[in-house]
């Protein structure tokens, strides 16, 4: 199975299978599904996360910090986004915001 990844901005937090199974009242995590297994699109950046040693992931959270200070500091993970749903979804919105963005910055500079 081949997937086409596109990495947002946005990042997750790594929570353990047994977080996962926590209860439909928990939270949706974006990693781990219902069952606990690691989902389609995140299994490539999974398994290369996972052979990672503890320091070595301690070491790119606090580079991450240092780099990043504040609420700007990066999660370990990238946010995997699915092409089939950034394609379907988030593509379009993306678009639309960015042309409205434009529209009001042209609007704005030209004193209309």
């Amino acid at each position: 199975m081949n997937f086409t990844f596109r990495f947002a901005t946005l990042s997750l937090f790594l929570v353990s299978a047994a977080t996962a199974l926590a209860g439909p009242d928990s939270h949706y995590d974006e990693l781990f599904d219902e069952s606990g297994e690691v989902r389609a699109h995140y299994a490539e950046v999974f398994k290369i996360y996972s052979r990672l040693s503890k320091e070595q992931r301690e070491r790119i959270r606090k580079k991450s910090v240092k780099d990043f200070s504040g609420d700007n500091a990066l999660l370990p993970l990238p946010r995997v986004i699915p092409e089939d749903e950034f394609e379907g979804t988030l593509k379009k919105g993306i678009e639309q915001r960015g042309t409205a963005l434009r529209m009001f910055i042209e609007d704005y500079f030209s004193g209309k």
